[in-house]
């Protein structure tokens, strides 16, 4: 191993440990600390991963719910450097311990799509929360509008992998004409870009539409722009529609959101020539970036 490898890994161990001490500041119970026979960030993680939770007895009420959140998040924080399959199998475990305590089974299902899953994400991972997920939807103990609401995050999550092909997304034109994306061809990526009524929309619209680069690519046609307003195609709507990009595919669809996985608006898919989702939930900056690149 290399001198510049060792330090990389020595620092970020330090990293790891400086961390760890911040969140034992009067923690709610105890951290795990690994043995120092983990002799490498990943083995720590997955250590500290597998035993977060064994100096909490989860069958008690959650009383000190801001601390417990607190906890949550830092537990959270170790996915992102711990081995994948650890990662899953110690939340399954920790979701079938949480199950003696209903009340506390629900609030935890609540921290996991806030922490993992929600607009305002700590660490977005679509792997990590599905656990979290069909824990949720498939527990009886739960309400049943609790499960569906759960059920539905599963369903489009798995039907919104990257790397699988897009779901068929739908929209009305301004003149109420139906459309379906694999009718748009584009020799590199497509842009489905889905807004809303807002400001911030109309923000994102007039960014993308003054890039010089990108409306090069569409005028090649390496590049093809969809934008969804996530509504109706009501008369307001289509007189504001109007004077959208006219080098864009533009239309509405009220029930997109049933199809495609939005966190939050605006925000965009980035599809290939081939449908392929190559990435999701995508903000305005991070495509100009990629396209300034």
């Amino acid at each position: 191993m290399n001198v510049v490898r060792k330090i990389a890994i020595f620092a970020a161990m330090a990293i790891l440990d400086y961390c760890s001490a911040l969140a034992q500041d009067e923690p709610l119970f105890q951290y795990p600390v690994a043995p120092d026979t983990c002799s490498t960030l990943e083995s720590r993680c997955d250590f500290i991963v597998t035993s977060f939770w064994d100096n909490y007895d989860l069958t008690k009420p959650i009383k000190e719910e801001a601390r417990f959140a607190k906890a949550f998040e830092d537990y959270v924080d170790f996915f992102k450097y711990a081995d994948k399959p650890i990662v899953l199998a110690a939340i399954r475990e920790f979701m079938f311990k949480a199950r003696a305590n209903a009340s506390n089974f629900a609030k935890i299902g609540a921290l996991a799509e806030r922490t993992l899953y929600g607009e305002d994400a700590v660490y977005w991972s679509d792997e990590a929360y599905l656990p979290f997920a069909e824990a949720m939807a498939g527990n009886k103990q739960m309400k049943k509008d609790v499960r569906n609401h759960y059920a539905a995050q599963v369903d489009k999550i798995k039907k919104n992998v990257l790397g699988a092909p897009m779901p068929l997304v739908e929209w009305a034109d301004v003149n109420g004409s139906r459309h379906k994306l694999a009718e748009i061809k584009a020799s590199g990526i497509v842009i489905v870009l889905l807004t809303d009524s807002g400001m911030d929309s109309d923000m994102a619209r007039l960014r993308l539409s003054t890039d010089v680069v990108m409306n090069d690519m569409i005028e090649k046609g390496e590049v093809a722009v969809v934008d969804i307003t996530v509504g109706r195609n009501d008369g307001a709507w289509t007189s504001r529609a109007k004077s959208f990009p006219e080098n864009w595919h533009v239309g509405a669809n009220n029930d997109i959101g049933k199809v495609l996985d939005v966190r939050y608006l605006p925000s965009a898919y980035i599809v290939d020539a081939q449908g392929i989702i190559l990435n999701k939930n995508v903000s305005v900056e991070a495509i100009k970036r990629a396209f300034s690149n």
